[in-house]
């Protein structure tokens, strides 16, 4: 296998799901109401959130449709 089959950059995962957390907050939207929209368990979006889970490109595409903004809105944040 090569390396990027097994890459994981924790703070990039970290940085996202902060970015995606301050998007939910701003919306007024709590953890559930926002697992239900994107018809997911709530610990994924929890596990999102908290950078413990490397979303798939559907996922991203769900979350931004969900959270009502474009991709790159969902892509645009800094690492840490």
């Amino acid at each position: 296998m090569g390396k990027a089959e097994h890459y994981k950059d924790e703070n990039l995962m970290t940085a996202f799901g902060n970015h995606v957390k301050e998007l939910r907050i701003s919306r007024d939207m709590s953890i559930r109401a926002f697992a239900n929209a994107c018809d997911v368990e709530h610990s994924t979006i929890a596990r999102i959130e908290s950078g413990q889970m490397n979303p798939t490109l559907s996922m991203i595409f769900l979350l931004a449709e969900n959270l009502d903004v474009t991709i790159q809105e969902l892509m645009t944040f800094k690492k840490k």
